[in-house]
Formats: structure tokens, C-alpha cells, sequence
């Protein structure tokens, strides 16, 4: 079986972020040198540039004039600000090319393409210019998987709101949700509503996609310097600390990527990529005590997002241990039953331990849970190939 060894966490985002016009507070790196060694390592160069948080939502005048002339027209001037920065993302988005890059914002503009993480960072800057703010929160949903080389990429999904700018609190009134409208330019997507994304914490994803693609593409200058900007925004933010362990690991630097993973493993909310690469790591570095106690703590925790221990599941696959897997899966048919991808999970687990008609009763309950067609005919094909082996 094919084993992914690398596991970068890349965050696909498909929304927006509250345009405020006051800058995040950083931690200054003297702050919490106690906390990461921030010291340069050898072989990285410090004359590295990376975009500032001004250039990454900046548009050219040509580009905010084109906007302003979208203003104007008559049927667009009678709505209100939000529904105005909607309207004119429908009609310039409606070709764009979903590339798998995070552009900048006048790039993207310019380029007519770039990732969901691209197009929010583009609508940020629009809606910057249109004083809208913006809440945007994470979707549990199926993410998006690619592998390159020996790197598995991970792409979750993100959605906005662009708030009602002639809403109004009343006094000590209270309210659960303002009134906004949603963008997500895959509005079939799906999926459960998860936590609510705060300024600094979209940044920080922002720069660990920076460094994610950075790291695909062998550009370790670039990966280290997104990955140390992302942690000044979020200091504990797994899917960078992840990217930075392997980056300086890739360098050559063992010790200072021990030490990295060991921060996230003590400091960040559980990412089963950061604790997946760890337990690699580990085993690599012969500690495979520590390593079963990382592989222990990935079993045992509750984890938010259902998907998570379908990934984890799919590890173990790979790794030929199918009652770790087994396991796993079944959580997740318990906080996610409709999902049909843990059932294929378990059928695949069964198969692998010589179980065929187990392996056949989940891949009939997979059929049954999935809304689409193709799907459905590819899991009917894998009971028929199942039937005719056993007849």
C-alpha cells in the first residue's frame, strides 16, 4: 500500500475575514523565545521576503476604479453595501479559474484565478474598499485532498458572511447572528457549521498556506519565514508548527524540528496532521515508546471534525493496522452517520482483514448514505466484485 509519509496541512479557504482597519497585535519574537527558538538556522537565507499583511489585501487604482464604476450603475446603487460587494463578486468571479495557488489580492484580480484562499483574500481587499465588515467561520466538510511526490495536501473549506452595514444593535438588546449574506463559491458543498474564524487566526492560515505551497514546491527559505509570520499571528497554530518542523527537518535540522513538534504536541489543539508527522518523526528518530504515547493521544481525544478520523482511519489503512482503523472509522459513523465515507472506511478495513462479507455490509450501508450518483454506481461495482469472489 502506498504510505504518505508527509502530511502538510494546507488550509483551502473559501470565505472572508472582518475588514477592520486596525492592525492585529503581533507578540514580538523576544516575547516568546522562551516558547519557539527563533534563532536563524544555518542554511536559511535572511534576506527572504514575504508579502506584509498591507500587501497581501492591496489593489491597484486601476482595480478599486473598477470596482467604484460597478457602484454606480443603477441597478446596483439602490442596495445596500453588502449586497453591493455580493453582486460584483458573482459578476467577476463568474470565470474565474479555480488554480491551486494563493494568489494576493491584485493578482488574483488581475489573474482572474487562484484557490479559495485567493478569492477570500481578493474579496477582503474589495470589501475593504467598500467599509463591509465580514464574519466567516469553518465548515466541516469532505476536504480536498492532492498528493505530490511524497506530500499529502489537505484543503478545508472556509465560508463568509458580509454583514449588514445598516444593522444596528438596539440598547442591551441581544443577537445570534447578524444579518448577512453568505458567500461560498461552491454553495453545494456542504457540510456542518463549525467554529466562528477570528482575524488573527485567518492570517495565520493565510501564511501557512504561503508556506504549505512554498514546502510542495522546495522552497524552504519561503516555507520557514510564512510559517514564523503565521505563528506571530497565532503562536499556536497546528497546521504551521506542522510545516515548520518538516521544514527545518528537510534542512537537515533534527533537533530544532524535535523541539518544534514537541511545542505542538504540549501547545496546539490536536491536528492529526502535526501528531500524524510526529509519530513519523519519532519512529524515524527510533523513539517508538514516545511515538505509541503520540498514536495513543490521536486515538483517545474527541476530535470536532468528523473527517479528521476518517483521515486518521485511512492512515492506518495504509500503515496495514486495520483494527486501529477499525476503530477510528467506527467514531466516525457514530458523531457523523450520514457520511459515507467512514462506512467505505470500514468496508476497506474488513477487506483488509479477510472479512469480505463485512466488507460487503458496509459497502452497501456506503451506497445507501451517499446523495450522489456516481458514487453510489462506484460502490455498487466494488459489492458486485465482492459477490463474484465469494461465488
Amino acid at each position: 500500500m502506498v504510505r504518505y509519509i508527509l502530511l502538510v496541512s494546507l488550509s483551502a479557504f473559501l470565505g472572508l475575514i472582518s475588514c477592520t482597519s486596525q492592525p492585529v497585535q503581533i507578540q514580538t519574537l523576544k516575547e516568546r523565545e522562551s516558547r519557539l527558538d527563533w534563532s536563524l538556522p544555518s542554511g536559511f537565507d535572511n534576506t527572504t521576503k514575504i508579502p506584509d499583511e498591507t500587501q497581501l489585501f492591496s489593489l491597484s487604482d486601476a482595480q478599486i476604479n473598477e470596482f467604484k464604476r460597478f457602484l454606480k450603475k443603477k441597478d446596483i446603487a439602490v442596495l445596500p453595501g453588502h449586497q453591493q460587494v455580493s453582486e460584483y463578486l458573482k459578476t467577476m468571479t463568474a470565470n474565474f479559474n479555480y488554480y491551486g495557488k494563493t494568489f494576493l489580492a491584485s493578482d488574483a484580480f488581475r489573474l482572474q484565478k487562484g484557490n479559495c484562499m485567493a478569492l477570500a483574500i481578493l474579496t477582503t481587499a474589495i470589501a475593504n474598499v467598500h467599509n463591509i465588515d465580514i464574519d466567516y467561520e469553518k465548515i466541516h466538510a469532505e476536504p480536498v485532498y492532492q498528493k505530490q511526490g511524497s506530500i499529502v495536501i489537505r484543503g478545508d473549506h472556509v465560508r463568509s458572511k458580509l454583514i449588514d452595514p445598516n444593522f444596528q444593535l438596539a440598547d442591551k438588546a441581544f443577537v445570534i447572528e447578524k444579518p448577512s449574506i453568505v458567500v461560498d463559491y461552491f454553495p453545494s458543498y456542504g457540510g456542518q457549521r463549525g467554529a466562528a474564524v477570528k482575524r488573527a487566526e485567518f492570517l495565520a492560515m493565510i501564511y501557512s498556506n504561503l508556506a504549505a505551497e512554498a514546502y510542495v514546491e522546495k522552497d524552504y527559505n519561503t516555507s520557514y519565514y510564512s510559517a514564523k509570520r503565521s505563528l506571530n499571528y497565532d503562536q499556536n497554530y497546528a497546521p504551521s508548527i506542522n510545516i515548520l518542523a518538516l521544514t527545518l527537518k528537510r534542512k537537515g535540522h533534527l533537533a530544532r524540528a524535535e523541539k518544534v513538534f514537541q511545542y505542538g504536541y504540549q501547545k496546539s489543539p490536536i491536528n492529526v496532521e502535526l501528531l500524524s508527522n510526529y509519530k513519523d518523526f519519532l519512529v524515524t528518530m527510533g523513539n517508538q515508546a514516545l511515538a505509541d504515547k503520540v498514536d495513543q493521544k490521536l486515538r483517545s481525544v474527541d476530535l470536532p471534525n468528523p473527517f479528521d478520523y476518517i483521515k486518521l482511519g485511512f492512515d492506518y489503512l495504509d500503515r496495514e493496522q486495520p483494527k486501529l482503523a477499525e476503530e477510528i472509522f467506527r467514531k466516525a459513523t457514530v458523531i457523523a452517520p450520514y457520511l459515507h465515507q467512514s462506512y467505505f472506511g470500514l468496508a476497506l478495513t474488513y477487506l483488509q482483514m479477510d472479512q469480505s462479507k463485512d466488507a460487503q455490509y458496509w459497502l452497501e450501508k456506503a451506497m445507501s448514505s451517499s446523495f450522489q450518483s456516481e458514487i453510489r454506481e462506484q460502490y455498487r461495482a466494488k459489492i458486485q466484485a465482492i459477490s463474484i469472489g465469494n461465488g
